[in-house]
């Protein structure tokens, strides 16, 4: 292990600013990792939670199921979706275990491996999970508010075209520094 950092491994837990946090896969520290080593975390208020999934696959998955004794543990609001979308990942048994209310793919816009997969996203559609995918929502965040959650996503509820301000010329004052 190299200095700084500490393994992942079922069973760790701890708590930062009202969170916890439970470590549900692999289930021991892997020297060398795959995919389906990937560091599975549950964040939860103790109301609402949320799944991380990392590159995890569907043999993973399977196997994340199989070594949970309470398939609730993963039960979350808002989940990850799995391998960024790809079609070795998402089974629809391991949706259902999870049973999110929404399913976000981290995907860029026309990556070369055509993420997510499209029989990937039906496969959310048809267990009622609201799809989001930042290739077309942009970054996506939720707000708690006092009826439950208010969900953005940047690139339909920030019109302001948020992209473009990186690139918009600003005037420089050559007297500043004087």
């Amino acid at each position: 292990m190299r200095s700084g950092y500490q393994t992942c491994a079922a069973g760790q837990r701890w708590q930062w600013q009202g969170l916890d946090f439970s470590v549900l896969w692999p289930p021991d520290p892997r020297p060398r990792a795959d995919n389906n080593d990937s560091c599975v975390i549950r964040i939860s208020d103790g109301e609402y939670s949320v799944l991380l999934t990392g590159d995890i696959e569907a043999k993973g998955e399977a196997n994340l199921l199989a070594s949970l004794g309470d398939k609730t543990q993963l039960d979350s609001d808002i989940m990850l979706v799995p391998h960024h979308g790809s079609a070795s990942s998402s089974s629809p048994s391991f949706i259902r275990a999870v049973n999110p209310t929404w399913a976000v793919a981290s995907t860029g816009l026309l990556n070369p491996w055509r993420l997510p997969a499209k029989t990937v996203r039906a496969g959310y559609e048809q267990a009622d999970v609201t799809w989001l995918d930042t290739a077309a929502n942009g970054q996506v965040r939720w707000q708690r508010i006092d009826t439950g959650w208010k969900l953005v996503r940047w690139r339909q509820d920030r019109r302001a075209g948020w992209y473009r301000q990186m690139f918009k010329r600003r005037p420089v004052n050559l007297d500043a520094d004087r």
